[in-house]
Parts: structure tokens; sequence; C-alpha cells
């Protein structure tokens, strides 16, 4: 059978306000009116399927009336509602919060029939996830003997066979645990404590066992072994629940007249496990009051990170790593500090640092690849570090979805569609995955699936894209649908529109802005069959033939037409500068260089005598020119007058890159 995943929810619990010293481990005051509140809005919540709500609901009801039956019995029931949401670790410290809060109503409620159940397929869910490891078939039979008697709730039964099992492998950890927990339920208290101690012999850091052990000697009233217990199992997994709520519980038991500040350490420790934030700086700050230790401060500085104030978290865990420089955690969230305080390089740095130490830090992985995943050009890296991260354990929201995204900027088609399924299997509503599928039809050719891709973006997106508003107008264009094609690009050139009214924006006005749009982004096949519209309808016009001739050189498709359309573009419109361009460039692609050079030199020329400033596309197309001419010299002298104002982010990185291979091969020569 195929391990199980199980669903594993923070718990999000909030206090009351404490004051003083004492109170920050004192009692609180139980407030009948908010557990029922409480009580009330997880229960709507459950039963509207918002399961992860439903569950931060009743565990604070739990926290505020540790007595309340309901509570407890909602708190159980939520988690396992939520059964198959997650796996691994976190998962079985679930199981055990679950089953925990149902023995404890079968206590005060024997035959409460839903306790009972709960803990019957609790159980047995563990221990098919889990078969231990019997070397002998006597051994095994007997633990399915256990099993089946568990089943029929025949504990006696249960205990002589789990003890059979035991004695033919006394090396197997979970029939101690088993036995342990049977005789703990039937108040064996004694018996029960020395089947977990055998089975901590075998693993001292079983959670499960640590837990046990100290609900055991809770029972019997032995707190200060409980807590000693409870402490070892937070050590252990200090994420899991159980153990910190149990902390909590008996740490403000204790005596509030003089607590050390190790005990306000470990309680603002716990706290802070459960999210509550506010308690844990209260805690703590105590306890720095009564010994300023590493471990308060580091906790401290934690909580202020979670509580969103960056400067004093930095302050407090710099200080901590001074102290400890090989404490991983302390240098992750000091990375975390600097990557929120906007201290990008500095961030990168102490993860960058982080992983070399602990290359297989899931969180530091996490964090580091989703960082880069913001910077276009370390798309790669991203996708790599979230991988791993998620490989080794850590949970990296919605995925898919940021590999679709990232895949789309290495140009992996086939990886970005795969990913934005996957992504709309877990997130259907995600607007990303379904304006990168659009993306991916529209390249390929595949109009119709296209708009149907940006529809459900754009019914899903408040502040859309424009470009995918321009791709889905295009869309409609080329499949015929032109009214609905000119409406949805009235939707994006709004803001472009001299009066603000796209109303009155006639079709071919609408064409113009697209073609200009299209031919900026470089998407010149679809800024091509614009510009072939707009010249349909009006052959003769200068700008219609210089703009197609210009994104047919761009692109390097059909030179010859290019030639045509710049060479009517001049004799329509003579002496203007950027046509003379046009043909220089279009002169260019057909590698007559020569007539090229003539033409681009009259263009600067023209430009100069009109007074205009910004001559970057001009001198891009000479230093181009004089790169094939292999006139390095020439070509870098351009090109560095180029990069002086360049019109648009698509031609920079032209120049840029050109010109840095021309600087390289200057260098190696």
């Amino acid at each position: 059978m195929n391990k199980m995943r199980i669903f594993l929810v923070l718990l999000f619990v909030v206090m009351g306000n404490l004051g003083g010293l004492s109170s920050a481990i004192a009692d609180p005051v139980v407030d009948s009116d908010q557990v029922e509140f409480l009580l009330f809005e997880g229960s709507l919540d459950l039963d509207a399927g918002r399961v992860t709500e439903a569950i931060r609901s009743f565990s604070q009801a739990v926290d505020l009336d540790p007595e309340r039956f309901e509570a407890h019995l909602y708190y159980a029931r939520a988690l396992i509602r939520g059964i198959g949401e997650s796996q691994g670790k976190d998962g079985e410290a679930a199981v055990a919060t679950a089953l925990t809060h149902f023995q404890w109503v079968l206590e005060r409620e024997p035959g409460n029939r839903e306790a009972r159940l709960g803990v019957q397929f609790l159980k047995a869910l563990t221990f098919k996830e889990k078969p231990p490891p019997f070397a002998t078939a006597p051994a095994l039979a007997a633990w399915e003997r256990g099993q089946a008697a568990l089943a029929d709730e025949n504990a006696r039964t249960a205990i002589r066979e789990f003890k059979k099992a035991s004695r033919l492998e006394p090396k197997v950890v979970a029939v101690h645990k088993a036995l342990g927990d049977v005789l703990l339920g039937e108040k064996r208290t004694s018996e029960a404590i020395q089947s977990y101690e055998a089975g901590l012999d075998l693993s001292p850091k079983e959670y499960g066992l640590l837990v046990a052990l100290g609900k055991a000697h809770e029972t019997v009233g032995d707190l200060d072994l409980a807590l000693t217990r409870y402490q070892a199992a937070f050590e252990v997994n200090s994420r899991a629940p159980h153990a910190a709520s149990a902390l909590v519980h008996l740490l403000r038991g204790r005596d509030a007249e003089s607590p050390e500040a190790a005990d306000l350490t470990l309680l603002g420790r716990a706290q802070l496990a459960l999210n509550q934030t506010d308690e844990a700086e209260k805690t703590l700050k105590a306890a720095l009051a009564i010994e300023p230790t590493l471990a308060a401060k580091k906790a401290l500085g934690i909580t202020h990170y979670l509580k969103s104030d960056d400067e004093s978290a930095l302050l407090l865990l710099q200080e901590v790593h001074l102290g400890d420089p090989d404490d991983i955690e302390v240098r992750y969230y000091i990375g975390a500090c600097q990557l929120r305080q906007g201290k990008i390089e500095a961030g990168h740095e102490t993860l960058k640092n982080l992983l070399e130490t602990a290359p297989r830090n899931p969180n530091a992985m996490r964090l580091l690849g989703l960082s880069l995943a913001d910077d276009p050009e370390k798309a790669e890296d991203a996708a790599k570090l979230l991988i791993a991260a998620h490989s080794a354990g850590a949970a990296v929201k919605n995925l898919p979805c940021l590999l679709g995204t990232l895949y789309m900027r290495l140009g992996h088609t086939f990886d970005a569609f795969q990913a934005f399924e996957d992504c709309l299997q877990i997130n259907p509503d995600f607007a990303g995955a379904y304006f990168g599928l659009g993306v991916i039809a529209d390249d390929l050719g595949r109009t119709r699936e296209a708009i149907d891709f940006f529809k459900e973006y754009l019914e899903r997106e408040e502040t859309p894209d424009r470009s995918a508003i321009f791709r889905m107008g295009v869309a409609y264009l080329r499949s015929g649908q032109d009214e609905i094609g000119f409406q949805t690009l009235r939707r994006v050139v709004q803001p472009n529109a001299a009066n603000g009214d796209t109303a009155q924006l006639n079709d071919t006005e609408l064409l113009e802005a697209t073609s200009y749009f299209l031919a900026a982004v470089r998407r010149y096949k679809d800024a091509i069959f614009i510009g072939e519209m707009l010249l349909n309808r009006d052959s003769d016009n200068a700008i219609y033939n210089n703009n197609l001739a210009m994104t047919y050189a761009d692109a390097n498709k059909k030179p010859g037409r290019a030639h045509t359309l710049a060479l009517k573009a001049n004799r329509l419109a003579p002496k203007n500068p950027g046509h003379m361009d046009t043909l220089g460039w279009a002169l260019v692609r057909l590698s007559r260089l020569e007539e090229a050079e003539k033409t681009l030199l009259a263009s600067v020329e023209l430009a100069n005598t009109a007074g205009l400033t910004n001559l970057s596309e001009i001198y891009y197309h000479l230093g181009f020119l004089y790169h094939k001419l292999a006139r390095p010299e020439d070509a870098i002298a351009y090109l560095d007058r180029a990069m002086e104002n360049p019109p648009t982010p698509y031609l920079r990185d032209d120049i840029e890159r050109l010109l840095e291979q021309k600087k390289a091969e200057k260098e190696s020569r």
C-alpha cells in the first residue's frame, strides 16, 4: 500500500493579552465567549471545506480552555478531515496530535463513538504506513493479532500479543510504542512508561515516543519529568504542535513568583512554534531581562522577523551569529531579513554561504530560489534551487506554477507546458498558468486555444498583463473575428489614447498602436501580420510602408520585401532620416554592405540637420554593418555611441551583446 499523505497544519494560536513579568508564565483566565466564538467559527469553516482555518480556530479554543470537551473533539475531527494533503514527518506529527485529542475525549467519555473510531483509524493508518520490520513469522503474526484485537477493542488480547511480539523481537521500536499506547489507555501507566522507555533506548530521538512519555508522566503528576520529555520531543521537531502545546501548558502552570530564564526562554520558543508571536515576544523579553542568553536572543530575533520588524530582528540575529557563527537557522533568518529589507545582494551572499556549509538545507534553497526567480537572468538557477528544495522537503507553494514561468523565460516550451498543466491540477484558478498556456499556444500558432486560455486568464486577473490583451486581440483578428478583436485591443490602448476615450479610436488607429507595441517587444510575426493589415487599408502611407519594412528587417525575414517597402517609404516621404535608416538596414540584411554604409551615413547626416538627438538605432545599424565589414574599431565606436540613449530594452540588449562580443574579440587579439 502506498504511503498515505497526512495533512499538517501550523497552529496559529492567539492568546489574550497578559501583563507583567509574572503573567508570562501564569495560567490565563478562560474567556468562555471567545471559546464559543472559535468553536462556532471553526464549525462554519469545516462545513465549508476550509480545513486549515477550522484547525486554527479549534486549536485556539483548546489552548484557551484545555478542559473544553468539544474543543478537543472538533480539533481532532478537523485534523482527520485534512488527511491526504501532505506527507513525511510533519504528517506523522499531525496524526499524533489528532490521536492525542481523540484519546483525551475517550478518557472523559469512553463510549464516544467518533473518538473511538478516530483512534482506530489513526492507529491503523500509522501501522499501515510503517509496518514494523519483523524478521520472523511468529513475531509478525503476534503483531497482526494485536492489531486485530485493537480493532475489536480487546485491549487484554492486544497487550498479550504485543508483549509476545516484543519478546520475540525486542529491537522493534514500533511494538514497544504500540504496547505502551494500549497500556496507557488501560490506565496501566507505569507499565506503559516501561514500554516507552524500552523503545526510546532503541531510538532516543523518536518524536512519538518522547511525546507519549511526556503524556504518561503528566498523567501520574510527574510534571518535571513530563516537561523533560516534551522538551526533548520539541528539540527533535519544533514544528510539530503537540510538544509545543504541552510545553506552553506546563510552563504556564509553574510558580510565577520567580520564573527562571531557561523556563521563560523555552516557553517563548514554544509560543513561537505555535505562532503566538505577541506572547513569545513578551515572554522572551522577560527571559532576557533575567539573563541575556544567545538562545533567548535568537528566539526573540526570529519573533521580530515573523512580526516584520526586520531591523530589530537583524540586530539580534547578527549578535547571535557573532557568538555562534555555525548556527544555520540564524544565518538563514539573517539572509531572509536582508532580502526583505531590499538588500538583495547581501541576502543572496548570506544564503549562498549558508549553502556552502549546508548544501541540502531546504529552507535556504527555497528562499534563494524564490528570490532569484524575480531576476529573469537567473531563471535557470532559480528553477534548480526550487526543485532541490522541494526534493529536500521544503514546502514550495505553487511550485509547478513557478516552474512554468521560469521555464517560459528559459524558452523550454515543453517543460513550461507540463508545469502549467500540473499547476492547474493543484490550483485551477491560478491566472498565471492560463497566461503561460495562452502564450505557448499563441507562439505555436494554435490561435483558438490561445484565445480560450487568455479568456480564462482575464477572468481571473484583476490587473492583467497588457501583452496578454494584445495577444488575445491579435488572435481574434487572425481568426477572422475582427469586431471582438478590436474591442479587445481597445481595452489595452486606453492608457495611451490621447483623448482618453478609446471608443473614439477607429480600427486603423487601434492597429497602429498594436503594430507599434508588437514591433517594440519583438513580436515580429504578429507585428508583420498587423503591418500588412494596415498596408492593405492604405498602401500609399509612408509610415505604414516604413514600419513594415523595419519589422521585416529586424526579424531578418524577406529582406527583398523589406527593401521594396523601404524604397517606397523614401519615395513617398523623402529626406526622412528614419525612412533612410530603414532602407540602410534593409540593405544590410541583403548583404549589400557598401550601399548600406552610404545610406546609413546619409541617414545620420539628415538626422543631424533636422536637430535630432537620439540616433541610437541608426548607430546600432552602423555598428552592426561595420561588424559585418570586419572593421571592429568602427563597430565599437558606433556601438558605444548607440548605448548613450537606447530607445527600448530590447534594442539595448542587442547593442550590449554585440558590443561585448566586439570588445572581447579586440582583447583577444
